[in-house]
């Protein structure tokens, strides 16, 4: 999983089949790493400046954001396209602002309406099934499985997590 920047352009003004004029000078100037359809993906901040930039000089408004791009062997749910995209190229990107990212742990949870648990009494397959009903899509990374939900249900999946003896650990939130 990766943060990448990415810049957003209105063409609405042009009709939707008139294509970016400015692409062959932002080819260029910058170097893409995706593009789909009016969202340009870039590796670096600097790169979405000088983007930013020339979109404005040729007259198009332009949004940046922040895309978390997923590898390529996650697993995507139902709602996935409600907060992000596949592009042309196969990449598989979340819009980051709507999102929140974690690893579901185990260890001493203290929850409010339940004594303590200790890590052997941990039920994470318990707590994944209940978890299972808003995430949006899941991956391993070296340091374990990842869930992504919608950023509202960030405080719901710590309790539900709790309930189970288990921690959440956000990386994105």
């Amino acid at each position: 999983m990766q943060l990448k920047p990415a810049l957003i352009v209105d063409f609405r003004q042009d009709g939707p089949s008139a294509g970016a004029p400015f692409d062959p000078e932002l080819k260029e100037t910058v170097e893409l790493f995706d593009q789909d359809k009016e969202v340009f993906v870039f590796n670096r901040e600097e790169e979405l400046r000088q983007a930013k930039e020339l979109v404005s000089r040729h007259g198009y408004e332009a949004e940046p954001m922040n895309l978390v791009l997923l590898p390529p062997h996650a697993e995507r749910t139902g709602y996935f396209s409600d907060y992000g995209f596949e592009s042309g190229a196969g990449h598989l990107y979340l819009y980051e602002p709507g999102i929140a990212v974690f690893r579901l742990g185990t260890g001493a949870v203290q929850d409010t309406d339940a004594p303590m648990k200790t890590a052997s009494e941990a039920e994470p397959e318990q707590a994944q099934r209940q978890m299972d009903e808003y995430v949006i899509a899941r991956f391993h990374e070296a340091d374990g499985l990842h869930f992504v939900v919608d950023r509202q249900h960030d405080e719901l999946m710590d309790r539900t997590a709790r309930a189970y003896g288990c921690t959440v650990d956000f990386i994105i939130s």
